[in-house]
């Protein structure tokens, strides 16, 4: 872990055995800054974290560039920045970068460029207005374009939910949500909605933002997508149509339009007991991976048997598996990875999953003051035991890097920054 304590920097590195029993251990070294720059001071511990309805956007990221890391956050009120340190997370460098419209929606690292997604309420539910806007920069973040989407159904972009992107040849596909125009019976509904831009011109080509489209997940309280050689895939969580945290399936084909609005497969990759509609699903949706054999999905959940649910009941950490070869209900299954029986026992967080190759991935949650966490194999079960750490989770998606897992958390601070070495991990009975 390292912190910033008076202007000196603290550099403590923690290991631990055994499933909560070992002895820890700590030594620090303190070095002085050679840079000026100070970190954006920001919230984000937990905030990955979500109970019913109130999914959100992710505001912070981290990315290994070469030698160095860069810290991508949102923070309220300010802006977004992008801050480069070395690889002892020594602050180096601090770039501002300007909000084109009033929400933020997310940050994403392509292959050649960086992308962020900027969102604008729609109260007169103009079809003209613009409501969101994806923005291009090189990766010394100079703006090179920026695709515009009008109307599309949307008078409030992001809205309960969040913003991922992922990338294909010369396509940006985004997978987000939105509160929608006013319909016949008066309200304004939650639903999810997908995007794809023409990278090279920054032009919008697929618009999929009506009710009943392909892959239409209402309401939508968390978005996922990402691309798996020749598929595309995407996770949402329902709680009406579908009742599921669901998977859509998309064929990538070289050379064809329209992607997001043709068919696509579907199926349940965890089933929501209860009343359709009902937001209080007892779930929440953390991780989406694909490893060589299956489609990993985690979450945290309460006993979904329908003679005994109860959207209140105690929650467990759970690893969905949807297989390759057998894309269906029958190539899906659910793993638990906790087994709490009362709320006294432990609360668990929304997991994060960090894939480390095809075969071998690490789920983390957090737990009070502790984060736990354990080795998963290509089928999403577990090859070690659980393994507890003091800290936190947040919203940055933690990274593998050199054998170990980074990320980082605030709590009205500077960054805290947290390596876990994946042997000790690894090693655990």
């Amino acid at each position: 872990v390292y912190d910033t304590v008076k202007g000196s920097k603290v550099a403590v590195t923690v290991t631990g055995k055994g499933n909560f029993t070992g002895e820890m251990k700590k030594s620090a070294k303190v070095d002085v800054p050679t840079s000026k720059v100070t970190p954006v001071i920001s919230s984000n511990r937990n905030r990955q974290n979500y109970t019913s309805f109130e999914g959100v956007v992710m505001n912070s990221y981290l990315v290994k560039t070469k030698d160095t890391f860069m810290r991508v956050e949102h923070v309220g009120g300010k802006g977004v920045y992008a801050e480069t340190y070395t690889s002892d997370f020594t602050l180096r460098s601090r770039k501002y970068i300007k909000m084109e419209l009033p929400k933020f929606g997310g940050f994403y690292e392509g292959e050649k460029y960086y992308f962020l997604a900027f969102g604008k309420e729609n109260p007169e539910e103009s079809k003209e207005a613009e409501v969101m806007r994806i923005v291009k920069y090189d990766k010394k973040w100079n703006r090179k374009g920026a695709a515009s989407i009008y109307g599309a159904n949307t008078y409030s972009p992001f809205k309960n939910g969040s913003l991922r992107m992922a990338e294909a040849g010369d396509t940006l596909y985004i997978r987000t949500c939105h509160q929608m125009f006013q319909t016949s019976d008066g309200g304004r509904h939650q639903a999810s909605a997908a995007f794809s831009v023409d990278i090279p011109n920054m032009e919008v080509k697929e618009q999929i933002a009506g009710i009943s489209q392909t892959a239409y997940v209402s309401h939508s309280f968390n978005q996922f997508i990402l691309k798996d050689g020749s598929d595309l895939l995407a996770v949402d969580h329902g709680d009406a149509y579908p009742r599921s945290v669901a998977l859509a399936k998309y064929t990538l084909k070289a050379g064809e339009e329209n992607v997001l609005s043709k068919g696509c497969s579907r199926v349940a990759a965890l089933a929501i007991a209860g009343k359709g509609g009902n937001p209080y699903t007892g779930v929440s949706v953390g991780g989406f991976e694909a490893s060589d054999a299956a489609y990993l999905i985690t979450g945290n959940s309460v006993d979904q048997t329908p003679a005994t649910y109860s959207s209140g009941g105690v929650r467990n950490i759970f690893v969905s598996c949807v297989r390759k070869d057998d894309f269906s209900q029958n190539g899906t299954s659910v793993h638990w990875i906790t087994n709490y029986k009362d709320k006294a026992e432990a609360s668990v967080t929304t997991p994060q999953l960090v894939k480390v190759s095809g075969s071998e991935f690490l789920l983390m949650w957090g737990e009070g003051e502790q984060v736990k966490c354990v080795m998963l194999n290509a089928s999403g079960e577990p090859t070690t035991g659980i393994y507890s750490y003091a800290g936190f989770l947040s919203d940055c998606k933690p990274i593998a890097d050199n054998g170990n897992v980074i990320w980082y958390y605030t709590n009205n601070s500077e960054p805290v920054f947290c390596s876990l070495k994946l042997e000790d991990i690894r090693q655990q009975p």
